[in-house]
């Protein structure tokens, strides 16, 4: 992940900006870093915790089988999956001895398979081969939205009858476990096999030096959030008073200074999770149903229209490229981002900080955040001939995922490396804790809300009583029809 090299850096920038959208994204490892081998071991040793949770696994021996891993080919996915030898860089280092770790305990071969590179890449794979009953792949790790839209088919196998997979163990996701099943069944998962689920989670990053000569000091900044106060209301008066005609010329354009810049798509989205408005719930028997909170939605629809149109301080934009361009040239005081984005701005001259998304209001408990829709889950297909085998190495690779790779990634590589800061850091494992995962938005299938703000705000269009009713019925089939398959597939 690390690069030294200004051409290399520069692609960070772009690979950074292709993360922002749901549908393709890419961050490349890269040149080893000396100065983080021993920071990783240290961080490692600090995690001892980690490596005393024993998974249940027993002695096995398939004797050199392949395990047939399909991955979506873009470079964020295939830093989680493949490690073809040891470089230095920690990131690959420690891919390279989980698979190595797996391998010698089963007695099998990590065969990772690269898909296409586009959101649709592994299923348009994974679909016809299942379709035609070929036993060609063990494990699909693939685009979270884009697999989910293929679980009404038929086509993956329900975790809970996969043996070996233990979903209560640490290294499965909770909130997302939850959120995947529904009564007894699962067709897909997610865990510490996908370092995504970390990098992907939304953020905002801030100016310190900008902040400084505008008066706001970044300890106030740090205690405003601490303190619970970090609110939209709060984030609308801190940046409405920003902009600032840099070259005189009269005219606003996205070479002057302002409070945020950001751009109307996922950083848009982000807000319905943040606001703690999400598209399902739960009902008193654990089953999800459709929250249709228009009154909240409305509401949120409102807000995030005037942070974006009607505050002086605030610039948005459809344009990905320019949003990171200017927050590197120093213009840009709050940047909605996510946590991987922290690697192309390990070269930038002035310091800046990490928050979470605010809060709705005063009201509302916890700082909430989603992982961005490109983050991958996991499906078995069901023409799988040996479902201990699968179960085997997945539970392990997710095991030692938790015990060897997470520690560093997060610890190393995120914390110490990228963030500039101790408070930082501290807020950074507040934003993770608020990861909120949602039935509805994993299944949306781009048919009903899950992406309201995003194609609202690029209408530039706050009329949210017309967009749902054009929307409700169309988001009412969607999900009828994946609860209709959950109950009825075998």
């Amino acid at each position: 992940m690390l690069k030294q090299s200004v051409a290399i850096i520069l692609l960070l920038i772009t690979l950074s900006i292709n993360i922002i959208s749901c549908a393709e994204s890419s961050v490349i490892s890269g040149q080893p870093d000396d100065s983080l081998t021993t920071l990783g071991e240290e961080a490692a040793q600090e995690e001892t915790n980690r490596g005393d949770i024993k998974d249940n696994v027993p002695a096995l021996d398939f004797e050199g089988r392949e395990f047939r891993v399909i991955y979506h080919d873009s470079q964020y996915q295939k830093m989680d999956i493949v490690a073809e030898t040891l470089n230095g860089d920690i990131i690959n280092d420690a891919v390279y001895h989980r698979n190595m770790a797996v391998e010698e305990r089963l007695g099998v071969k990590i065969l990772p398979i690269a898909g296409g590179a586009g959101s649709t890449g592994v299923i348009d794979i994974v679909k016809p081969s299942i379709v035609s009953a070929s036993d060609d792949y063990d494990l699909v790790v693939s685009h979270a939205l884009r697999t989910a839209a293929l679980v009404p088919e038929g086509l993956f196998t329900d975790w809970y009858s996969i043996p070996h997979i233990e979903l209560n163990q640490p290294w499965w996701i909770d909130r997302a476990v939850e959120q995947l099943t529904v009564g007894n069944r699962a067709y897909l998962m997610v865990g510490d096999y996908a370092l995504i689920t970390i990098g992907g989670t939304y953020c905002m990053y801030f100016n310190k030096e900008l902040g400084a000569n505008n008066n706001i000091d970044p300890n106030d900044m740090y205690a405003v959030v601490l303190e619970g106060n970090w609110t939209y209301n709060k984030m609308f008066d801190t940046v409405k008073d920003l902009a600032y005609d840099i070259d005189g010329d009269g005219t606003m354009t996205d070479t002057d200074q302002y409070g945020l810049f950001t751009t109307t798509n996922s950083p848009a989205v982000t807000y319905l999770w943040a606001f703690d408005a999400p598209l399902t719930t739960r009902d008193a028997d654990n089953m999800p149903e459709l929250s249709l909170n228009q009154t909240k939605w409305s509401s949120i629809v409102d807000m995030v229209y005037n942070l974006y149109y009607e505050n002086p301080g605030t610039y948005s934009t459809k344009d990905q490229e320019s949003v990171f361009l200017m927050f590197r040239n120093g213009n840009i005081f709050l940047l909605n981002a996510n946590f991987q984005t922290s690697i192309s701005f390990r070269d930038l001259e002035f310091e800046y900080g990490i928050i979470p998304y605010p809060k709705f209001d005063n009201n509302q408990e916890n700082y909430l955040t989603m992982v961005d829709g490109f983050h991958t889950l996991f499906a078995v297909p069901v023409t799988s001939r040996d479902l201990s085998f699968v179960g085997a190495v997945t539970e392990l690779l997710n095991a030692e995922s938790y015990r060897q790779v997470v520690p560093l990634y997060y610890e190393t590589a995120l914390k110490v490396k990228y963030a500039r800061d101790n408070e930082s850091v501290q807020i950074m494992d507040m934003i993770l804790s608020g990861r909120t995962f949602d039935f509805g938005y994993f299944y949306d299938n781009w048919t009903g809300f899950a992406f309201m703000l995003q194609t609202l705000m690029q209408n530039k269009d706050n009329n949210f009583a017309s967009y749902y009713a054009a929307q409700e019925t169309k988001a009412v089939r969607q999900f009828e029809s994946v609860m209709e398959a959950y109950l009825t597939l075998e």
